[in-house]
């Protein structure tokens, strides 16, 4: 190959693999859950197929609090109701979600 050949090659890879790193998607700023209905959303999504859509439904509205960058999503006890509700933990960041329980 001829110099001129090469140096055109070495360029148009320095220009695709300056594009590859450029172009990597990033988190919004505001992070995938950035807010209370986003967390509530996604746990109203989550938590029926592990303890059902009757047992889910009973404890709506869902609210959630945000700690140190984790929503944690909980259930509404009715007044005079005595136990807990399904409950979970999401990461704002990247919306892992880190744990689920149904509290007592």
């Amino acid at each position: 190959m001829t110099n001129p050949l090469r140096a055109l090659i070495a360029a148009i890879l320095l220009i695709l693999v300056a594009h590859a790193a450029t172009n990597k998607s990033s988190l919004p700023a505001r992070g995938i859950i950035p807010d209370e209905p986003t967390a509530v959303k996604v746990a109203e999504a989550v938590l029926p197929p592990i303890f059902g859509s009757e047992e889910v439904t009973k404890y709506s509205p869902y609210h959630a609090t945000l700690k140190d960058d984790v929503w944690t999503v909980y259930g509404t006890l009715k007044p005079g109701s005595r136990g807990g509700t399904p409950q979970m933990r999401i990461q704002k960041k990247d919306g892992k979600v880190i744990e689920i329980w149904h509290s007592q």
